[in-house]
């Protein structure tokens, strides 16, 4: 979640978790937890819970190794996949188009054309989504990709996230949920995050 000494954060909806990316221990921790969470302990549920660890290991990876700074799920059982949705967030150098542009709005609509202009709590940001469809054994169901774009603090980075949903029979809700939800975009420095840490632990 970091963009030179500052990080970011999001209010996520209730159902969804962060999976740590950077250190590869409290991701296992956290993934641990998260699988005793959904699916219980219950000796017969053994190997529903070693698939579900082993898919969300498998997914936080793939986050890492496409560069991700911050990765999260989310959990709900639904039938036939893992799980529900995933949010993924990297920073990605601006593209050539906007070169020059300084107004953070003028250069978010330069450098992804066709893209919606959406607010932040830390100024303006750009969207689009894309619905598709899932096929899950016999059965199909809408599903939906959703793109972010939002200015880094240093203002040679753009905080890229992208969110897919396997299953959004209602793109439209989904679209507003996550609008909220990365309306809620906030940088903090981190000497502000430390110090609100160390009171805590006092």
């Amino acid at each position: 979640m970091l963009s030179d000494d500052r990080v970011f954060s999001v209010v996520l909806p209730g159902s969804w978790n962060w999976i740590p990316i950077a250190d590869r221990e409290d991701r296992a921790r956290r993934i641990q937890a998260l699988v005793r969470k959904q699916v219980g302990r219950n000796d017969r549920l053994a190997s529903r819970r070693r698939q579900l660890r082993d898919e969300l290991t498998k997914s936080a990876k793939d986050a890492e190794a496409a560069g991700a700074i911050a990765f999260a799920v989310a959990t709900e059982l639904l039938p036939g996949i893992p799980f529900s949705g995933a949010m993924m967030s990297r920073l990605d150098v601006w593209p050539v188009d906007c070169a020059g542009i300084d107004d953070p709005a003028q250069r978010l609509d330069a450098a992804f054309h066709g893209s919606t202009p959406i607010e932040t709590v830390s100024g303006p940001a750009a969207r689009t989504a894309v619905p598709g469809v899932q096929r899950y054994t016999e059965h199909e169901t809408p599903s939906l990709d959703i793109d972010y774009w939002a200015p880094a603090p240093s203002g040679n980075a753009v905080l890229a996230t992208h969110v897919s949903l396997p299953m959004a029979p209602e793109p439209e809700l989904f679209i507003e949920l996550f609008d909220s939800v990365m309306g809620s975009l906030e940088w903090v420095r981190l000497i502000e995050t430390e110090a609100e840490t160390d009171v805590e632990q006092r």
